[in-house]
């Protein structure tokens, strides 16, 4: 199942919100993606991924710093990641190739 969207990388630069230095990457992603999330109390974080029509289709709790998600089984598309601290929730989006 390959994906060859019309899109670039430059498409995405809001993947980092600088202001809490969250990172997600690669993005495009092929089989997995990476967040990275510099907080400096090493709290959990809770990353929720959803379909670009809503559906919840993956869940994954971490503390510390980086959480690696695999997405070899779900379809290409455009993705959502919610990361949901004690005190904010996060939106990045991304697309699988």
């Amino acid at each position: 199942n390959t994906c060859s969207p019309d899109v670039s990388a430059d498409d995405f630069y809001n993947t980092v919100n600088e202001d809490s230095e969250i990172y997600l990457y690669p993005n495009p992603i092929k089989n997995e993606f990476t967040i990275h999330y510099n907080n400096r109390t090493s709290e959990t974080f809770v990353v929720k991924i959803y379909t670009s029509t809503g559906n919840l289709v993956k869940t994954k709790i971490s503390q510390g710093h980086d959480v690696t998600i695999p997405m070899e089984e779900q379809p290409c598309g455009y993705y959502e990641a919610k990361i949901i601290t004690k005190y904010n929730t996060f939106s990045l989006t991304f697309l699988k190739q």
